[in-house]
């Protein structure tokens, strides 16, 4: 007989086979939640996967340099590609402009293998300033100022001409032949590396046109404004104490010479300047000032005079140079702060411009220095007799074409010898002593010919001068560049007013 199973028993029947159930829902639940972790962590594991191939691409792509803004100028917005061929167009300009004055000597004001963000600015009177930070503060200087003659150039309706479309091509071919002589796989690729990661040539072509169109603004402005006689002349009158010059020679006495180099610092300062005393002891005229400087430091030294509006005489100088009661002939001493040097000072007028300019054609004959530096006798006697037979070869057809070409095929001076040795608007001692004596002499006519001596420091030799005649009175050029530049720079801040230049998030991708 079948067992029959109390109510007890029944009841604890029901209860295990409940807790087995309840086992096995637990595990069922615990295996889900598990279940779901791992679904949850692959779907994270890819997200971050999937963001992380996308972030590498992107970085490795150019979009972040092509796609974001960098800054925004006025209603412009130029992404960070663009930026960046600005910025190293700026640096070409400051470092070529530096090279052209010190030489080899510009590594020591700017270093471009090293850095720019870590090369203090050295004309920033706080010293907290990079290199990187001016040349950014230049280019967006530049920026506004090609932005704003553009926008101006398409209001007016101005359309790319033959000339600014010859800058253009003849840009992009110098940049094409750089990139291919030095082994480029594309011109894509120097560009990017050159001037920053995400130019090409379409955005170049686009922004070598924009500065074209601009420039074209600016000289179509700069043209646009011209002055009568009478305006001009007000126009100086009114500002003489800028544009008048002064013309002096100076002569530095250097405690470096080698006739001090054995004493102390104080008996060399006292020495350096008692020689300086002794050059203008010695002097009663310019002739006996030149005179005298040679026979302290030797015949070979010759001093030029100098001529320089007033914001150009140095600072040892300036007050004494520009007194109201300096008379030609007044000499003076002063001395160096900072260093042992003395300055001997011959002062020769206060020239108020009224003089025309000169033009004039030239042909340069070098004479040969010895190995010794020296030019002796005979070498500057056979310079000046090569001089003399080409005058006498211009003269069998004297006219000045036939001079222009004999300049072309004979002057050794690099600055005219394919201009037919032309130089115009020259204005007083801006040219060695010979060849200014020539010029400025009394009496001359056009076509008026000679063999004058020239020296330098950097050359001695004969020119074989050829007059062409008076140019514009110089007063009238100084003032007319000045207030050309002063209405210029207004019509510019007129148009630039507008204009506001904020910082974008694609800044940071920008190529210092």
């Amino acid at each position: 007989m079948k067992y029959a199973m109390s109510a007890k028993e029944n009841d604890s029947r029901e209860l295990r086979q409940a807790e087995r159930r309840e086992r096995k829902s637990a595990a069922a639940e615990e295996k889900e939640k598990k279940d779901r972790r791992y679904r949850r962590n692959v779907i994270i594991f890819i997200a971050v996967f999937v963001v992380v191939i996308v972030a590498a691409l992107l970085i490795n792509s150019n979009i972040f340099y092509t796609a974001t803004t960098a800054l925004t100028v006025g209603d412009t917005k130029y992404s960070p590609a663009e930026v960046s061929y600005f910025y190293r167009s700026t640096l070409n300009g400051i470092y070529q402009n530096l090279q052209s004055q010190l030489g080899d000597m510009t590594s020591m004001v700017i270093d471009i293998n090293t850095p720019l963000t870590e090369q203090t600015y050295p004309y920033d009177l706080d010293g907290t300033k990079t290199w990187a930070d001016a040349i950014m503060d230049n280019t967006r200087e530049d920026m506004v100022r090609i932005t704003a003659f553009y926008d101006a150039a398409v209001r007016e309706g101005y359309t790319m001409t033959n000339t600014d479309q010859a800058y253009v091509d003849s840009t992009l071919a110098q940049l094409q032949e750089y990139a291919s002589s030095n082994g480029f796989a594309s011109f894509d690729k120097f560009l990017s590396a050159y001037y920053g990661k995400g130019l090409n040539s379409k955005t170049l072509t686009k922004l070598l046109e924009r500065v074209a169109l601009a420039s074209e603004y600016s000289s179509r402005l700069l043209d646009s404004l011209t002055y009568t006689d009478d305006e001009l002349a007000a126009y100086y009158d009114a500002n003489a104490d800028a544009l008048d010059y002064y013309d002096y020679y100076a002569y530095t006495v250097s405690g470096t010479l080698e006739q001090f180099s054995e004493l102390d610092d104080e008996t060399k300062t006292q020495e350096v300047h008692a020689a300086a005393e002794e050059i203008v002891a010695a002097t009663t005229d310019a002739e006996s000032f030149l005179a005298a400087v040679a026979d302290f430091a030797g015949e070979d030294t010759k001093l030029t005079v100098n001529a320089y509006r007033v914001d150009y005489i140095p600072s040892y100088c300036r007050d004494w140079i520009t007194d109201s009661a300096r008379q030609p002939g007044d000499v003076a001493v002063f001395d160096a702060d900072g260093t042992i040097a003395s300055y001997a000072v011959f002062f020769i007028g206060h020239d108020r411009n009224d003089y025309n300019t000169v033009d004039f054609r030239h042909i340069l004959v070098m004479a040969e220095a010895d190995e010794n530096g020296e030019y002796p006798e005979e070498v500057l006697l056979a310079a000046r007799v090569k001089a003399e037979e080409l005058l006498k070869q211009w003269e069998q057809d004297p006219t000045e074409e036939n001079f222009a070409a004999l300049a072309n095929e004979n002057s050794e001076d690099a600055g005219s010898n394919t201009n037919g040795g032309l130089y115009e608007q020259v204005t007083k001692y801006t040219m060695v002593p010979g060849v200014n004596s020539f010029l400025f002499e009394e009496g001359h006519s056009a076509g008026d010919t000679g063999v004058v001596l020239g020296e330098s420091s950097s050359y001695t030799g004969y020119h074989v001068m050829y007059y062409v005649g008076e140019n514009r009175r110089n007063a009238d050029i100084l003032a007319e560049d000045m207030k050309r530049d002063e209405d210029y720079d207004a019509k510019y801040e007129e148009l630039s007013a507008p204009y506001t230049i904020k910082d974008g998030l694609g800044m940071r991708f920008v190529t210092f």
